[in-house]
C-alpha cells in the first residue's frame, strides 16, 4: 500500500515570525484639511466634507491606540489600516507636493527601536508607516489562520502582506533617490530602509509559500510538486535571513539590552529556526521524490539532512524553557509514526529521535531480500564515503535548482 503523504504542521504561533508595530503620535489632520480647504476656495466648507475629515481623524486615533496585536485586534485591524491608506492615498492625488501644503508633521517610531522617532510632514510618509503597520497586522492574523489549519487563507493574508511591503519599498525608493532626493536617505528610520523592506517582503512570501505547500499536502498533490513548493519556501526563507542576519542589520534587530536585563535576539533566532525547519522540510519532500522513484540511496540521504535541519531548528529556539524546542519537533513526531510498510516516515523518526543505524530503514531490512540488502548497503557506503571527501561537513547532494513556482506580491 503508497504510504500517504507527510502532514507537515503549519508552524506553531511561537514559531510565527510576528512583526511588531510601529508606533506615533497624534496629528490634527482634519483641521489642516478644513483650513487648507478654506485658504483655496475662499469659503468655508460643506458640513459634509467637515464631518469626513472628522472621521479620518477619529480613525487615525483609534488605529494609534494599538499597541500590540492580538487575535481578537488583528483581522479588523488590519482591514482599517488599509482603508486608511487608501483615505491618504485619494488625498495625496487631489494636494500639491503630497499633501507637504498642510502642514501638518506626522511622527512615527521605529518597530524595532521605538526610542527613534521620524517626523516627516507629507502623506506619502503617513502611507508608508501605515503599510508597514498593516503588513504585520496581516501577518499575525495569518499566523492565527495557520492555528486552525486554514491554509488558504493564511496564504491569501501573507501575500497582501508582502504586497503591502512591496507597495512601501516602491514609495520609498523614489523620495530617497536622485540628485535632489525628497527625504534624506539618513533621516528614516532603520526599518523602512530599502533592505530591510526587501527583506521583509522576502519573509512574507516565504510564510505564504510555506502556507501554499502545506495546502498542496493536504490535496495530496504529488511528491516532486510538494518538493518543488517547499524548495522555493526555503529559498525565499534563506533569502530573508541572509539580510536580516547581516552585519548590518543584525544588531538592529536585536532588542538591546540594559544593566538588568540582557539583549534579546529572539526574533532573529525564531527566524533561524524557520529557515532551519523550511529547508529540512524541503530535504524531508524531496527524500519522499526520491522514494517514489525507488531511488532509496538519495532517500535516506536527504533524510538525514533532514534530520540534522530539524536539530538546527530546535537548537536555534528563541528559549528551551518556552516549549519551543518541542513545539518545533512535534509535527515530525505527528507525521512520523512508526509502522511497517512506510519507511519513509520510521526513518526520520528514527534518525532524529531514536537515533538507530541507518541500515534498520524498512527498505534495507524488511521488504528487501538478500540481494536488495546488499545493493542498499553499497548504496550507504558509497554515500559515506562522499560525505568523507566533503570537506564542507554536509552530505553530498549534488542538487540542481529545477524550476520553482514563484509568488508574485498581490498590491493591497
Amino acid at each position: 500500500a503508497r504510504a500517504p503523504p507527510p502532514r507537515h504542521k503549519g508552524l506553531p504561533m511561537s514559531a510565527s515570525i510576528i512583526l511588531p508595530l510601529k508606533g506615533t503620535k497624534p496629528a490634527e489632520l482634519s483641521n489642516a484639511l478644513l483650513s487648507y480647504y478654506a485658504d483655496v476656495t475662499k469659503s468655508r466648507p460643506p458640513e459634509a466634507a467637515a464631518a469626513a475629515a472628522r472621521t479620518l481623524d477619529q480613525v487615525r486615533e483609534r488605529l494609534s491606540s494599538i499597541k500590540a496585536l492580538s487575535d481578537t485586534t488583528a483581522d479588523a485591524a488590519a482591514t482599517e489600516l488599509l482603508a486608511y491608506e487608501r483615505q491618504l492615498a485619494a488625498l495625496a492625488r487631489r494636494l500639491d507636493n503630497a499633501g507637504a501644503a498642510l502642514n501638518v508633521r506626522f511622527i512615527w517610531r521605529d518597530a524595532f527601536r521605538p526610542k527613534q522617532k521620524v517626523e516627516k510632514g507629507d502623506l506619502d510618509w503617513e502611507r508608508v508607516c501605515t503599510l508597514f503597520n498593516a503588513a504585520a497586522a496581516l501577518g499575525y492574523a495569518a499566523s492565527r489562520a495557520f492555528r486552525r489549519g486554514a491554509q488558504a487563507d493564511a496564504f491569501k493574508q501573507l501575500q497582501r502582506a508582502a504586497g503591502c511591503f512591496a507597495a512601501a519599498h516602491d514609495m520609498v525608493r523614489p523620495a530617497i533617490w536622485g540628485l535632489d532626493p525628497r527625504w534624506e536617505p539618513a533621516s528614516l528610520s532603520p526599518d523602512l530602509g530599502l533592505e530591510m523592506l526587501s527583506a521583509l517582503r522576502d519573509l512574507m512570501l516565504a510564510q505564504a509559500q510555506h502556507a501554499f505547500h502545506q495546502k498542496a499536502v493536504d490535496e495530496g498533490t504529488s511528491p516532486s510538486v510538494r518538493a518543488k513548493l517547499a524548495e522555493q519556501a526555503a529559498l525565499l526563507f534563506g533569502a530573508a535571513l541572509r539580510t536580516l542576519d547581516s552585519q548590518e542589520l543584525r544588531d538592529y534587530v536585536t532588542e538591546e539590552g540594559s544593566l538588568f536585563k540582557p539583549a534579546d535576539d529572539s526574533w532573529l533566532r525564531r527566524l533561524r529556526a524557520a529557515e532551519a525547519r523550511a529547508r529540512a522540510i524541503a530535504q524531508e519532500e524531496a527524500a519522499a521524490a526520491a522514494a517514489a522513484d525507488s531511488s532509496y540511496g538519495a532517500q535516506v540521504a536527504r533524510l538525514r539532512l533532514a534530520s540534522e535541519l530539524m536539530r538546527r531548528a530546535a537548537a536555534a529556539a528563541p528559549d528551551p524553557r518556552s516549549g519551543l524546542q518541542s513545539r518545533v519537533f512535534q509535527p515530525a513526531l505527528e507525521r512520523h509514526p512508526r509502522g511497517r510498510r512506510t519507511p519513509l516516515h520510521s526513518t526520520l523518526y528514527s534518525t532524529v529521535f531514536r537515533r538507530t543505524p541507518l541500515s534498520s530503514h524498512p527498505s534495507c531490512s524488511q521488504r528487501r531480500t538478500t540481494q536488495g540488502r546488499d545493493v542498499a548497503q553499497r548504496q550507504l557506503e558509497r554515500e559515506r564515503e562522499r560525505q568523507s571527501r566533503n570537506t564542507s561537513g554536509a552530505p553530498y547532494l549534488p542538487i540542481s535548482p529545477p524550476y520553482l513556482p514563484h509568488i508574485s506580491p498581490i498590491s493591497p
